[in-house]
């Protein structure tokens, strides 16, 4: 690292993010004991108090850079919005900042925050901001475990916080934090997003009681699976056509119901093979109202691709036949012939490099 002022230091991330929390918090304790020829004792403030406007004071922090160590330059490196800190107690914090022009409310940020920090074991520290007018600087400050953490994997966290700000600021929804959002209770946000490879929504619940409708949930899980980074399907929302493109347009909530859960978890491991791994649904609620979100995570390519048994042929399923559902833009659509011949082929193919001896009968 690069000391950059009294008590700055400016480092390439890739050069520290396999570091342990505990050994760089160590490290600047000890230089600051020899620097100031007293000693500084870790001395955890209490957690449970959030403080706005009125963030723990500073020993030292580090600005990051993700200039490569190849390019580094100590004076025109630039940093980015995100540092780790250690307060005059031996604290451990990492600072997220963000730009806005306008005001935004303290407690809808904490709001936002806080669910998001708690689900990656963080929690929120404080919250500060500076400027006025059309140039208001923001700070978010959150704690993180120690135990086994490394700062590459505290600068995640705090990546994916300014994106979940940014979303709430009017930026577009990436599939990493759409769920956070959800779970912030600002469904609003979703509002004029477009359906997309990953994100698909409805308005009500499927019918379970209709064979067709098991075989649309089994075929809307299975695209999902059968996509590059998985995916997620809400219930509780509305869309319609905007150019050609299914954008969502209304928050419909839908009423709790846990045995709808366990019907769709099952739908998922029998009408789908094999049945996708770490498949989750949730009913999230606010303000009294619910929707369920279920979460497809991306899938491991040599399981796919993913088959729903049955197909919809003149609006009854054929259970003797089989369909491979893929993501087309916003749409869900069956691969064709020609990609199901190709898949074999190069199945087929990779066999051979495998075992030159295999001959097909």
């Amino acid at each position: 690292m690069q000391r950059t002022g009294s008590d700055q230091y400016l480092a390439p991330l890739e050069a520290i993010e396999n570091i342990s929390i505990t050994s760089i918090r160590n490290a600047i304790l000890k230089h600051q004991n020899y620097h100031w020829g007293h000693e500084v004792r870790p001395r955890n403030w209490p957690r449970s108090k959030l403080l706005i406007e009125q963030a723990p004071p500073d020993l030292d922090c580090i600005l990051v850079t993700r200039t490569p160590i190849s390019e580094y330059d100590e004076d025109y490196s630039p940093a980015e919005p995100i540092e780790f800190r250690v307060t005059k107690n031996g604290e451990f914090l990492v600072r997220s900042e963000f730009f806005a022009n306008e005001y935004v409310e303290v407690e809808e940020l904490i709001k936002l925050a806080r669910p998001y920090l708690s689900r990656n074991g963080a929690g929120l520290a404080a919250i500060d901001y500076e400027g006025s007018g059309s140039q208001i600087y923001y700070f978010i400050d959150f704690w993180l475990s120690e135990r086994g953490n490394t700062l590459g994997h505290a600068y995640r966290i705090a990546e994916g916080l300014i994106d979940l700000v940014h979303c709430f600021l009017g930026s577009p929804i990436n599939q990493d934090i759409a769920v956070d959002i959800l779970r912030s209770g600002k469904w609003q946000i979703f509002l004029g997003q477009p359906e997309s490879p990953w994100l698909e929504v409805k308005s009500t619940p499927y019918r379970l009681e209709e064979e067709t409708e098991k075989y649309e949930l089994a075929k809307d899980i299975c695209s999902m699976a059968n996509s590059k980074r998985g995916g997620i399907i809400i219930i509780g929302m509305k869309s319609r056509k905007r150019n050609g493109i299914d954008t969502i347009d209304q928050i419909t909530p839908i009423e709790k119901g846990w045995k709808l859960t366990a019907r769709y978890k099952s739908i998922a491991r029998n009408y789908i093979y094999p049945a996708p791994e770490d498949f989750d649904i949730t009913y999230l609620e606010h303000n009294k109202k619910c929707i369920l979100v279920m979460q497809i995570p991306r899938q491991q390519e040599e399981m796919k691709p993913y088959i729903v048994y049955g197909a919809n042929i003149s609006s009854k399923v054929k259970g003797s036949y089989f369909s491979i559902p893929q993501r087309n833009g916003d749409a869900t659509v069956a691969s064709s012939p020609a990609a199901i011949h190709s898949m074999l082929a190069v199945g087929r193919a990779l066999l051979r490099s495998k075992n030159p001896d295999h001959r097909s009968d």
